[in-house]
């Protein structure tokens, strides 16, 4: 398997909400985490309507996490004002 980890997306970051010209993304917490199901989590926003994109997975850098969406794997890096989307 080959790591190209190119740029999917780069967000402007402002709190919990990752935002593009299109859309915003919320980073929510759970209030219990399990084996399956890490603590935080992606949500879409569109209008009133919320989708849910996956948990975000704790790696061992703090700030950067996995996520699977679609069954397509990416990593998320969280900076101050920005979030970086990366190809695994």
């Amino acid at each position: 398997m080959c790591k190209d980890n190119r740029i999917i997306e780069v967000f402007t970051k402002v709190n919990n909400k990752l935002l593009t010209e299109s859309y915003t993304y919320l980073i929510c917490t759970r209030a219990k985490s399990s084996k399956k199901k890490a603590k935080t989590f992606l949500v879409k926003l569109e209008g009133i309507q919320r989708e849910y994109l996956s948990s975000l997975y704790p790696t061992s850098t703090p700030d950067i996490y996995n996520l699977d969406y679609q069954g397509v794997k990416y990593t998320l890096e969280l900076n101050l004002d920005t979030a970086i989307l990366r190809a695994r």
